[in-house]
């Protein structure tokens, strides 16, 4: 490129910058014709192209974006960059907001029609806007903040406004206990279950009251665990999004208490992405004991107002959660209680809401939400209050008699979604036609409610007397989109309506617009049929008859089957391959994008019952995903599967998807979900599949790892020494899981299977096979940290500069600290990679080696006493403190340490508290004792501590005699991992160990720990 194309790019991205939407024939407009094309290349290159129109629009990409707004330093750049760009095309929005904010000017107020869109368009603007110095970043940081909560409180009211019919019949003893839970009239506060069928009316009854108490003042939160970031159920982005959420609310407050509130959350919510963003996954209790011990409590500095003010919580969708199981929805009312005792939000109420109980126990149930009477459980309205909703919806006046709106509410139980389909059908019959349907409903009462809405569905088919439209509707409910032109060339010739002409076509597609219940418009020319029908009613047209089916019903449903297989086929064929080209329905068929014809073909593919192939490019399976949308669940678990496994969403896999799966698809898919039980705390579904090790290969070390991880997690240690040899005989290979590896690079083996099979085996006193490992040549960074980790050889010559190439230059966490610990006791030089002081001295605790420390820092250039020392030095920091300090990375301010400092026997002690392999077995064991010994327990180690977090002492159990020591705390299930982790990073995690009730766990846990000790903590005097 020479200078003047450089010169020109440049000027150019500048303009484009400040721009929204832009044609480059304009944004190049005062370039000589002669340098137009050299521009024009390397600019396209830095754009995404847009049809509009005839013609075509550019739009800066982000980055790229950002990055030359960086430049706007002052008023006379952003008139540089002004001159010369288009001005801005009509409507665009952005480009006007940009433009406003950059010349200092005030962005308009979204006010009426179009509100949302400018709203949209400045809020985009306003985070562009931030990366230009020109601007004021402290201003425009908090009209962003106001803006995306004016989005979220708008996005909101439209989710109520989608469930919340105009009014709210037949349920006004269940308002009413809504109401006076939500807003802290009834004295128990544990939370309110409302249950009930699809289709009942639980979302309406429950948005109804979060509208009412919304505009009362109070703030509300919906969490909706049908949204894949929620449904595992872990704790962290539950948190997430709470906070989320309350700090969006608190922004769109005036009064300063909650002003400050938005502040504090804030600072939290940087706390959880600074936590997500480690490399390291946190298991879901590890997850709740941070948000236990850390976040909560935070929320005690709110403004007493805050923490008195009303805050429902909505937990929707809720049978999600409960298809985890009872562990998952335990740790979730764990969660849901811990606001208002931890974090002391006393106005905290939550609703759950789901299809059934959470728990099967009535005990638990019970204990957990409250007696029966206190529960809501929602049930169709019944005569009475069906007729009335049935009257209200009954604009047309098909139902002017009070009986006949009585006998259709006691033939229906009074099912919402049920009266309302009958009664949009009814719009277009008769009188008789109407009795004869109601006659028919009544013959067939009692059925269970959740039945109600396809029973009226099946039966409203069944009563459509024109045969075009009983075609257009059955198999017609094949399609998801329905037009003339689907209708003439997909629909014709393979249902009853046999071939037909483009001007019958048009009569029938109008025919049909006119049945309310059936079909809803979709856009000019294009309707659709009601997504909740075809959902429904889809199943059914490729079922096919069953075996107690006889004659004329057998003979109708196996038609309907081959008729509904045969649209899909000719649909297939329309999508990829079009109609002719002089067919008055190619110009519309050309001008789909071409992915989305591919999508639907796929789509009607799938539901012919076409097999998947065995596996998709990642492109096509996300273009499908896009392009069908909500559809995809309608079709079959194998394409489903198949699509879910090209996007590497292993996870969100069903059993039923999972059971489709073959070969190592479905082991990759067994080991995701054994991840998924082992993470979120149910490692005993992981170890009832355990089986004896077979088959060498990566995918056997890879079932080999999760088996022991699990069982590790759980203290069965015995049952897996099996497995524990046969992984580390595959290491001894050179046989190991991309997983290990990656955790090697990443610092992470000490949570790893092969170090953990290697403790199971040294504390059970077989490890002799180690000594005789092969030397493979030049190691690998993978090889050395497995090395050093399970099996201590540190005599080939290895360095610390030899583990951190490229950017890394530091060690950090758990297993930098302990190989540092290693690496230093066997004086192995030393390049550069720091231990952190502040662990040091937070592990110690002690006044004298503090003392020493200091010293030993003053000694070195350009370094000082770390800030944490200073209260440390004091006293017991809080609980707080040690984790952010066990959370930073090591520093790299200690300049070269001195030989005689690394010997000193002060600097070796202090990296000991570093033993996370055993936390959660131990804190399992913990929890599991009887309270009052419990409470003996966490006394007496605590007394032992040099140190103790200030905040970790507990009420004694009936009693026992303790040491007055300040406020104590009652002791939750969450301190038991607490505890132990304070231990261990106190020193004293021996001891607590020795404490333990005698077991095989126990003893096994003991040896472990001395195991770890020889490995990495020896005194630097014995070497």
């Amino acid at each position: 490129m020479t200078p003047v194309e450089a010169f020109n790019l440049n000027r150019l991205i500048l303009r484009a910058a400040v721009s929204g939407r832009f044609a480059p024939e304009k944004l190049m407009a005062d370039l000589p014709e002669s340098q137009v094309e050299g521009a024009s290349g390397p600019l396209s290159l830095v754009c995404d192209e847009d049809p509009v129109g005839a013609g075509r629009a550019w739009i800066l990409q982000p980055a790229v974006r950002r990055q030359a707004l960086a430049g706007l330093a002052d008023e006379a750049a952003v008139k540089a960059a002004l001159k010369g760009a288009p001005p801005p095309a009509s409507g665009d929005l952005f480009a006007t907001a940009l433009r406003r904010l950059l010349q200092g000017r005030p962005l308009m107020v979204p006010k009426g029609a179009g509100e949302a869109e400018l709203e949209a368009a400045q809020h985009a603007a306003l985070q562009f806007a931030q990366a230009a110095p020109v601007v004021d970043r402290t201003a425009c940081n908090e009209a962003f903040n106001q803006s995306r909560s004016r989005i979220a409180q708008r996005r909101r009211a439209q989710a109520l406004k989608t469930v919340l019919p105009r009014d709210l019949v037949g349920r006004r003893d269940e308002l009413a206990a809504l109401r006076a839970f939500a807003t802290g009239k009834e004295r128990d506060v544990r939370p309110k279950l409302v249950t009930g069928v699809g289709g009942v009316g639980k979302s309406a009854l429950v948005a109804a009251v979060v509208q009412e108490i919304a505009q009362g003042g109070r703030t509300t939160i919906l969490l909706d665990f049908d949204r894949a970031d929620l449904s595992a159920g872990d704790p962290l982005p539950i948190a997430r999004e709470i906070f989320r959420q309350l700090e969006s609310a608190w922004l769109a407050r005036t009064e300063a208490p909650f002003r400050k509130a938005a502040q504090i959350i804030a600072e939290i919510r940087t706390r959880i992405r600074e936590l997500e963003a480690r490399a390291t996954r946190e298991k879901a209790d590890s997850q709740l004991a941070f948000v236990f011990s850390e976040l909560l409590p935070r929320l005690r500095g709110l403004p007493l107002r805050v923490r008195k003010a009303g805050v429902l919580v909505v937990m929707d969708s809720f049978e999600v959660i409960a298809g985890r199981g009872p562990v998952v929805v335990r740790r979730i009312l764990k969660f849901e209680q811990y606001l208002r005792s931890e974090a002391v939000l006393d106005g905290v109420r939550t609703v759950i809401s789901g299809r059934e109980a959470p728990f099967q126990s009535d005990a638990e149930l019970k204990r957990r939400c409250g007696d029966a009477d206190r529960r809501i459980r929602v049930e169709g309205l019944g005569e009475e209050h069906g007729a009335l909703l049935l009257k209200r919806l009954d604009t047309t006046r098909r139902f002017p008699a009070i009986a006949d709106r009585r006998r259709a509410a006691a033939a229906l139980g009074g099912h919402p979604l049920a009266l309302m389909v009958l009664e949009r059908f009814a719009r277009d019959q008769s009188e008789a036609e109407i009795a004869e349907l109601l006659a028919d409903l009544e013959a067939n009462k009692g059925f269970a409610a959740e039945f109600a809405q396809a029973f009226v569905y099946t039966r409203i088919l069944d009563r459509l007397h024109d045969p075009e439209l009983a075609a257009l509707a059955h198999p017609g409910l094949v399609l998801r989109e329905v037009s003339a032109d689907l209708i003439r060339l997909v629909l014709a010739g393979r249902t009853e309506l046999g071939d037909i002409s483009k001007e019958r076509a048009e009569r029938l597609l109008k025919k049909l617009a006119g049945q309310f219940w059936l079909v809803e418009p979709l856009r000019k020319g294009v309707w659709r049929h009601i997504p909740d029908l075809r959902r429904l009613m889809l199943p059914g047209l490729f079922a096919g008859p069953t075996a107690r089916d006889e004659g004329g019903e057998a003979e109708r449903k196996r038609k309907l089957k081959i008729h509904s297989i045969k649209v899909c086929h000719a649909a297939s064929a329309f999508y990829a391959k079009g109609p002719k080209s002089d067919d008055p329905a190619y110009g519309s068929w050309r001008r789909m994008a071409y992915r989305d014809r591919k999508a639907q073909a796929t789509y009607y593919r799938a539901l012919a019952g076409i097999r998947p192939p065995p596996t998709m490019d990642r492109t096509a399976a996300a273009e499908l995903r896009a392009g069908i949308g909500s559809d995809f669940n309608d079709l079959p678990p194998a394409w489903r599967a198949v699509v879910k496994v090209s996007l590497g969403e292993l996870k969100e896999l069903t059993d039923a998807e999972r059971a489709t799966l073959q070969g190592s698809t479905a082991r990759a898919a067994k080991r995701v979900a054994d991840e998924v039980a082992i993470t979120s705390g149910r490692e005993e579904e992981v170890i009832a599949t355990a089986v004896l090790p077979g088959p060498v290969g990566e995918a056997q070390v890879e079932d080999l790892e999760q088996q022991i991880r699990a069982a590790f997690a759980l203290g069965e240690f015995e049952m897996v020494v099996p497995h524990a040899e046969a992984l580390l005989h595959h290491w001894s290979a050179g046989r190991i899981s991309s997983e290990s590896l990656r955790q090697a690079e990443q610092f992470q083996m000490s949570q790893s299977a092969p170090w953990l099979a290697a403790l199971i085996l040294a504390a059970q006193g077989r490890m002799g096979f180690w000594e005789e490992l092969p030397d493979r040549g030049p190691p690998t960074q993978g090889d050395i940290l497995l090395t050093i980790l399970a099996a201590g050889h540190t005599s080939r010559g290895m360095r610390l500069d030899m583990m951190f190439r490229g950017d890394r230059g530091r060690l950090s966490g758990v297993d930098g600290l302990r190989l540092a610990a290693k690496i230093l006791g066997d004086e192995i030089k030393w390049s550069g990679p720091e231990i952190s002081v502040e662990q040091t001295a937070l592990a110690l605790g002690d006044p004298a080696v503090l003392t020493a420390l200091a010293e030993m820092l003053q000694r070195q250039p350009k370094s000082g006493i770390p800030t944490l020392l200073a209260p440390i030095a004091r006293g017991a920091p809080d609980l707080a403190t040690y984790n952010d300090v066990y959370r930073k990375p090591i520093p790299a301010g200690l300049g070269a340490v001195r030989k005689e400092d690394l010997k000193r026997p002060e600097l070796w002690q202090a990296l000991r508290g570093l033993t996370p392999e055993l936390h959660e077995t131990a804190a399992r064991l913990l929890a599991a004792m009887p309270d009052h010994g419990r409470m003996e327990l966490i006394e007496a180690v605590a007394e032992t501590a040099r140190t103790w977090p200030r905040d970790l002492w507990f009420h004694p159990a009936p009693g026992q005699a303790v040491i007055e020591r300040g406020p104590r705390r009652t002791f939750e299930s969450p301190h038991a991992l607490i505890v132990v982790q304070a231990a261990d990073r106190c020193g004293v995690l021996l001891e607590l160990l020795n404490k333990l009730p005698t077991g095989p766990s126990t003893e096994t846990l003991r040896s472990m720990h001395d195991v770890i000790t020889k490995q990495f903590f020896r005194p630097f005097g014995e070497q």
